[in-house]
C-alpha cells in the first residue's frame, strides 16, 4: 500500500470545503463526480477524507471530549468557522493541513517496515534462530535485533507471548521503548501500545525496568503482571494457568481491570479506532471473559455489563460513551 498522493488529498479536501461551504452549483457537482471517476485513487480518498469529516460532525453533536488533541481542535475551528470567503481559505489550509495529518497517522509505517508483524485478527507463531518462540496476536509488529552480546525484541506496539530459549551468554530483552522486559526465565504475555504496558507471567521471571528511571527495578515473578499506564505501575496476581488457557482459546480474561485499559487492548484486534474519554471510563472497572476473535461480541459484552452507548462511524472508528 502507497502513500495517498498530497495533490489527490489537496483536490479532495478543496472539493468538500466547496460541498460544506453550501455555495455550490450543478456545475460544481458534475466537475466533482468527473474527478472521482478519473481514478480508483480519487474516489478511495474522497470518500476517506468524508468518512473523517461526518466522525466530526458526530462528535461535535454528541458533545464528546475527544483525547486526541487533532479531533478537539477540528471541533473547535469548525464551531467558530465562518461562511466568508476570508474565512473559508483560511479554514482550507487548516482542513488540508490536518487531513494530512490524519492520513499519515492512519497509515501502519511501523507493521509495513517490522521484520515480524500481524493484522486485527491474525495469530501467528514465529521460531527464532535460538529457539526462542514468539506468539503474536492482534495487530502487532516487532523488530528482532541479536547480536553476540543479546537478544532483543523490539515490540513496537500489540501482543506477543514469549517463550525463551536458554542462552547464559545473551539476555533476551523486550524493549518498549522507555520500559525494559529482561527474561530471567521462560514464558511470558506482553500487551503494549504506546504509554500502556502489561506484562504477564506465566512462568519463571523478569525484570522490568525504566530507562529514564519513571519507576524502581522491578523483578516480576510467576503468577504476577506489571501494568504501566504512563503515570503508575500496578502489581496484581493473576493465574498463569488461566493465562496459558485463554491464551491458546483467543480470550482476554479482565479481573478488576480499568474500562479504558480493556478498550485499549481490544483495540488492537479490530480494524477501526476506538473513541473515547481516557479519564471518565478509567473510573469503571471490568471483570469478564471477552472473545478476542469477535471483537463485535466482546464489545456487546461489555455494553451490556456496563451500560455503554456506541457509535459507528463507517470502519474508521466507533465511539464510545458511558451511559
Amino acid at each position: 500500500m502507497s502513500k495517498p498522493d498530497q495533490q489527490i488529498i489537496n483536490e479532495a479536501s478543496e472539493c468538500l470545503i466547496t460541498l460544506s461551504s453550501g455555495d455550490f452549483s450543478q456545475d460544481d457537482l458534475a466537475r466533482l463526480e468527473q474527478w472521482k471517476q478519473q481514478s480508483p485513487e480519487h474516489l478511495k480518498t474522497f470518500e476517506e477524507l468524508q468518512q473523517f469529516l461526518s466522525q466530526m460532525d458526530l462528535l461535535k453533536a454528541q458533545s464528546l471530549q475527544s483525547q486526541h488533541p487533532i479531533v478537539q481542535k477540528m471541533i473547535l475551528r469548525k464551531t467558530t468557522a465562518k461562511k466568508k470567503s476570508a474565512s473559508l481559505l483560511w479554514g482550507s489550509s487548516l482542513i488540508i493541513a490536518m487531513i494530512a495529518v490524519w492520513i499519515v497517522s492512519q497509515l501502519p509505517y511501523q507493521r509495513w517496515n517490522a521484520d515480524h508483524s500481524t493484522q486485527a485478527q491474525q495469530w501467528k507463531q514465529n521460531i527464532l534462530s535460538d529457539q526462542s518462540a514468539i506468539e503474536m496476536a492482534g495487530q502487532t509488529a516487532y523488530n528482532q535485533q541479536y547480536n553476540l552480546d543479546q537478544r532483543k525484541i523490539h515490540l513496537f506496539k500489540g501482543n506477543i507471548l514469549v517463550n525463551v530459549a536458554k542462552d547464559h551468554t545473551r539476555p533476551f530483552v523486550v524493549d518498549l521503548g522507555d520500559i525494559q522486559v529482561q527474561a530471567l526465565g521462560t514464558q511470558f504475555i506482553v500487551n503494549y501500545d504506546h504509554n500502556q504496558a502489561h506484562v504477564s507471567m506465566i512462568e519463571s521471571k523478569t525484570k522490568i525496568y525504566s530507562v529514564h528511571h519513571q519507576f524502581e527495578p522491578i523483578v516480576l515473578e510467576t503468577g504476577q503482571s506489571f501494568n504501566f499506564d504512563g503515570k503508575q505501575v500496578h502489581i496484581e496476581p493473576v493465574h498463569p494457568d488461566i493465562l496459558r488457557k485463554s491464551w491458546q482459546s483467543k480470550k482476554l480474561v479482565v479481573n478488576d481491570m480499568a474500562l479504558d485499559q480493556v478498550l485499549d487492548m481490544l483495540e488492537s484486534y479490530q480494524s477501526s479506532r476506538y473513541i473515547f474519554n481516557h479519564k471518565t471510563l478509567s473510573q469503571y472497572r471490568v471483570n469478564a471473559v471477552l472473545p478476542l476473535d469477535d471483537p463485535n461480541a466482546a464489545m456487546q459484552l461489555l455494553k451490556e455489563q456496563l451500560h455503554l452507548n456506541t457509535y459507528a462511524v463507517g470502519d474508521l472508528f466507533t465511539v464510545i460513551q458511558k451511559n
